[in-house]
């Protein structure tokens, strides 16, 4: 990456923030909301430049284009968020939370050292968690507070902790390495992985996601959880601890296969739709943990892409629920029903998301599913089935909610209006949804750039265990 490149990403970085700080100044919702689509567009307009100068028009084996998508995926489940979410749920201080939140996350993607990736990891929760004192129900407010400081604030201490030592015993001037001797890694790995497992809403530490997308601001939760931060910060840390994670690998593998399974199941039993979806995330999170654990090219690629997939295809169905929930008042499916008369595009967005959030041919995820499946079968055969199992559970679970809510007759204890009807999808959400759509049909007619990127970046990382990189590109 060049000067040029460098400096642009970091000023699209950087954007949101010194929008945030002039909303400060700002009273007029409209004007808020303006300077908030405009700085967000110019960001993803930036990023998308520099993805393209980076991934096509060079070939510098230390670029590592696949953080660099983190970031554009960010960016845009920032736009969509700020642009599809009803409008009663954004005041200023929302959109300075979302614009401050979304410039951690993008942060920790773009950043190109162990400490700094740190402090955009441990930043990105803080705005959040700040805005939450303003819950409307005191009872939600001090439910919500309480498990976001236990696991995610709590969560990031371990971070803190290890890297901390880290540097402070490890670190070589000289050399502006850091070596961490064999008999500290087991330790420190230890650490590290309880902070992104945390992270990951991994079984058993998911308690917060249910609790953030169902009384949370949906907004702000989307540009935090959309992409997994998690799962990138073991991408990150996966070079200094290569010694002692072989040790660690059963017992990741174990988690996942308990994560995975538990988040099908659990969300097959969930009649509150936005739930529902936080356990379909911890169910995609078991997947992804299980190919990072199988620590070869090709899990490690499924493992990346299919993180990519899981955030825009999901979070694209969360934001269409909570449209619906603002209409309705509820996102009950049992309090639903009947609603396909009233509003066909709103039904078939629904439709399309959950096409795209369990891989149906023709979306991304179809493609990241296969990639993630054949790494993981080449170390872990014996799991495949349990994988393939909470996979078809999770289709069952999406469309019996599509068909509960949406369709046939509303239900006895209906809460839809008989007397004045549920608007559709208006056209800045309609536009929204065309966009990610497009972009998950794209990708998933198009793979081979995706999964390039990927394989790229794992190359750059330059870990023992990533090998056979044309392979894996001649795959696609």
């Amino acid at each position: 990456m060049n000067h040029f490149d460098y400096y642009l990403m970091w000023f699209a970085i950087v954007l949101p923030a010194l929008a945030a700080c002039a909303m400060l100044g700002m009273r007029h919702i409209h004007a808020i909301r303006r300077l908030s689509w405009v700085c967000l567009s110019l960001q993803l307009c930036m990023l998308g430049s520099v993805l393209v100068r980076v991934a096509l028009l060079t070939s510098n084996d230390h670029d590592d284009p696949e953080h660099l998508i983190g970031a554009l995926c960010t960016s845009i489940l920032s736009l969509v968020a700020c642009v599809a979410s009803a409008r009663h749920t954004l005041g200023r201080r929302e959109y300075i939370t979302l614009l401050l939140t979304a410039a951690c996350v993008e942060g920790f993607f773009c950043a190109t050292s162990f400490a700094a990736a740190t402090g955009f990891w441990v930043a990105m929760v803080l705005p959040c968690y700040v805005l939450l004192k303003h819950a409307k129900s005191l009872e939600t407010r001090i439910r919500l507070r309480r498990t976001y400081a236990i696991f995610l604030l709590g969560g990031t201490l371990p971070m803190l902790v290890a890297m901390g030592l880290a540097y402070a015993a490890f670190w070589d001037n000289a050399s502006a390495t850091l070596v961490i001797p064999v008999q500290w890694q087991l330790p420190l790995l230890s650490l590290v992985l309880l902070a992104a497992l945390v992270r990951m809403a991994a079984f058993p530490f998911h308690a917060w996601l249910p609790t953030l997308l169902e009384d949370g601001p949906v907004g702000i939760a989307v540009v935090l959880v959309g992409i997994n931060s998690g799962l990138f910060m073991l991408m990150r840390t996966l070079p200094l601890f290569s010694d002692a994670f072989a040790r660690a690998v059963p017992l990741l593998t174990g988690i996942a296969l308990l994560t995975t399974l538990a988040g099908s199941i659990i969300a097959m039993t969930q009649t509150e739709m936005r739930r529902m979806i936080a356990y379909l995330m911890m169910s995609q999170s078991g997947l992804v943990l299980a190919g990072f654990a199988a620590i070869n090219t090709q899990s490690l690629t499924g493992a990346l892409v299919h993180a990519l997939a899981v955030g825009l295809s999901l979070c694209g169905l969360l934001l269409i629920i909570s449209a619906l929930h603002a209409r309705v008042g509820t996102a009950d499916m049992f309090k639903l029903g009947g609603l396909v008369q009233q509003t066909p595009r709103l039904t078939t967005a629904f439709l399309l998301f959950g096409c795209a959030s369990i891989g149906i041919p023709g979306f991304v995820m179809f493609v990241t599913e296969d990639v993630l499946v054949a790494g993981v079968l080449i170390v872990h055969p014996a799991i495949i089935a349990a994988m393939l199992f909470a996979m078809a559970l999770n289709g069952v679970t999406v469309f019996r909610a599509y068909s509960k809510a949406l369709l046939g007759q509303p239900h006895p204890q209906s809460m839809v209006p008989d007397a004045s009807p549920v608007d559709d999808l208006i056209a800045r959400e309609r536009w929204t949804v065309v966009a990610l759509i497009a972009v998950l049909i794209g990708l998933g007619l198009c793979p081979r750039a995706l999964v390039s990127i990927a394989v790229d970046s794992l190359q750059a990382s330059q870990m023992p265990c990533v090998t056979d990189c044309d392979h894996a590109r001649a795959d696609f």
